[in-house]
């Protein structure tokens, strides 16, 4: 079974009608916990499971990956919320057309969030995340919404919690995180690749690490089968991608390992992706405000599988 990766970047149609996506609005709570799980057609890659009194019983895909939450049609169409606005989204697969909604208030993790501006479409035909046979997948939660916390990943514990930016000391250690372009709701991380370090996205939403292979010093002797890669867009294309094994991977100032690398070339201006083949040897802390994160080692991620009784 291969793995895919997401991969969106958006171009914004902005009509006169559209809303206009930025940071959610948060009232904070008591932290409490959300569970992280995989759906059986997902094994590689986190989702939430939690239930709010607005939304009831919810499952999103977990993805630093995008810079804005994004909402399944089906989804919208069951809390009948207005859409507006025209986008079209480029991805691996292609391109596809979106729209807008404002979520209603809901809560996560112990806190009220609202004004949630998603994207707006359908995940099933247009992306990798594939309803699961017993539950529909609602959306996914992007950096729109984790940037208004400080924010912890346990994989080995298969937990994640929301903290308030203010608690705790701020992060003064750690690895020193950046913005894409330096401005970006993504986050950015130094990525150390045999020997050179490069730029990445910082991606829970991939299951593999992927780099422009240019100047890495990729050896023909440790090249592996090609994998097809299935990402956001019409759902009909899919892109071949050439594997490598390689001596050295990890976030830059920690250890490192071997690991796979797919060479995925996109342009000058298209950065790569830090997945979670590394990112989940560590429980994660991060405080967004500061941009520094603190990566714990783990022995293994420990993510349960999750079947419903009923669909939603």
């Amino acid at each position: 079974m291969y793995r895919t990766v997401i991969f969106v970047f958006t171009a914004f149609l902005l009509q006169a009608c559209a809303y206009r996506q930025g940071l959610a609005e948060v009232s904070y709570g008591t932290p409490e916990v959300v569970d992280i799980v995989h759906p059986r057609r997902d094994r590689s890659r986190w989702y939430i499971h939690w239930t709010s009194e607005t939304l009831g019983e919810r499952f999103f895909f977990l993805d630093t990956g995008y810079g804005n939450t994004t909402c399944d049609d089906d989804f919208i169409a069951e809390l009948n919320v207005q859409t507006r606005g025209k986008i079209i989204i480029f991805g691996e697969s292609g391109k596809t057309r979106a729209t807008k909604a404002i979520l209603p208030a809901f809560t996560l993790g112990g806190h009220q969030i609202e004004r949630v501006v998603c994207t707006v479409r359908d995940l099933n035909s247009t992306s990798s995340i594939k309803d699961n046979r017993s539950f529909k997948i609602s959306g996914v939660l992007g950096m729109d919404v984790l940037r208004n916390f400080r924010t912890r990943f346990h994989p080995d514990t298969a937990q994640m919690w929301l903290d308030h930016p203010d608690s705790g000391a701020p992060i003064k250690g750690g690895i020193k995180l950046g913005r894409e372009y330096g401005f970006g709701l993504r986050a950015t991380i130094r990525t150390h690749i045999n020997e050179r370090v490069r730029t990445l996205i910082l991606d829970t939403g991939a299951s593999i690490t992927l780099a422009n292979g240019n100047g890495l010093r990729l050896s023909e002797t440790e090249k592996l089968t090609a994998s097809v890669l299935q990402g956001s867009g019409t759902g009909k294309k899919k892109r071949s991608i050439q594997r490598y094994k390689i001596k050295q991977l990890g976030i830059h100032g920690l250890s490192l390992s071997s690991g796979i690398l797919y060479d995925r070339r996109r342009g000058p201006f298209v950065l790569g992706l830090l997945g979670l083949n590394v990112l989940e040897n560590y429980r994660h802390e991060y405080d967004w405000r500061t941009n520094r994160a603190i990566f714990t080692p783990i022995d293994r991620a420990n993510i349960p599988l999750f079947e419903s009784t009923t669909a939603q």
